[in-house]
């Protein structure tokens, strides 16, 4: 499990992949923590998670707040189906773009 954090101007992406677990708290959180402002953009790259629990929901969530609320521009891109269903069994795609 790893996560890669880049910045393109305003857009910050975070790839992550193999499980996105409790395990990946703390380097998911500094992933979006320990940027210089200015970033408008969140791109959350899970063409290569394998699994998430309901802890990765809840760093979803917390991320959101972190970022602006309902005004946050989050993007989950790439998720594969299993993944795919647990965002929206647990409507995550009335709070986050799922593309």
């Amino acid at each position: 499990m790893t996560i890669k954090v880049t910045r393109l101007h305003d857009t910050l992406t975070i790839a992550i992949s193999g499980e996105f677990n409790f395990n990946m708290r703390t380097e998911f959180r500094n992933g979006y923590e320990k940027q210089p402002p200015g970033i408008k953009k969140y791109i959350l790259d899970f063409s290569a998670v394998t699994w998430m629990d309901s802890s990765a929901l809840g760093m979803l969530m917390l991320l959101r707040e972190a970022v602006g609320g309902n005004s946050a521009d989050i993007t989950i891109a790439g998720a594969k189906s299993g993944v795919l269903s647990i965002l929206k069994v647990t409507q995550f795609h009335k709070v986050f773009k799922i593309v």
